[in-house]
């Protein structure tokens, strides 16, 4: 999961969370969440439909 790369995480209490107080989702990302989590590179690969517009496989 994220969790470990954001400052808190709401806790659910009976299936529910409170309302953020902050901006946004109320967490901020940590300043070094992209040395635990680096970018995944995946390649795509698209071929035509039978309609002639692309799709991904």
């Amino acid at each position: 999961m994220g969790s470990n790369v954001v400052d808190k995480v709401p806790l659910p209490l009976n299936g529910f969370v409170d309302i953020p107080t902050g901006p946004g989702l109320g967490m901020n990302l940590l300043p070094d969440a992209q040395k635990i989590r680096p970018p995944l590179s995946k390649p795509i690969t698209m071929r035509p439909h039978f309609d002639g517009s692309m799709v991904d496989q």
